[in-house]
């Protein structure tokens, strides 16, 4: 029988919607900045009273220490930044499995052909590789 890690944070299944919704957490840090500079531009008093900022003229800085200020938006860019990082530290061939399974979501029947394996061997082989690999890059940062 086998044993989930200590870390649940780290279980594959954690790891594999870690990759699946990149692009969703690409797509929402955009739409937290666009939300934030509507309201710079909307209502800049309030927000520099609500954030202690002092008024400046130039709505790129007043943007910038909002965002700043805003944990969620940081929480989210760090995730962010840790996936791109990861996904730069892996091979083509890595690359690839990410791209064809996680960002297209296509079945483990269509991967495989890819990788001239079964859908086994891509399932077993290749996907524990990666996520071993995603598993110790997230904890130790190599």
């Amino acid at each position: 029988m086998r044993q989930k890690p200590g870390l649940v944070f780290m279980s594959n299944e954690y790891l594999e919607d870690l990759f699946e919704s990149h692009h969703f957490n690409i797509a929402d840090l955009r739409i937290q900045k666009e939300s934030a500079m509507f309201r710079v531009k909307e209502s800049p008093s309030l927000i520099c009273e609500r954030h202690g900022l002092q008024a400046t003229e130039d709505a790129g800085e007043m943007l910038q220490a909002v965002l700043n200020n805003d944990p969620l938006y940081q929480r989210q860019k760090r995730r962010i930044e840790r996936m791109e990082a990861l996904l730069d530290a892996l091979t083509d061939e890595e690359s690839k499995l990410v791209e064809l399974r996680y960002f297209k979501r296509l079945p483990w029947s269509q991967v495989a052909p890819e990788f001239n394996l079964s859908e086994s061997g891509v399932k077993k082989r290749r996907r524990e590789a990666l996520l071993n690999k995603a598993r110790r890059f997230l904890l130790t940062g190599k």
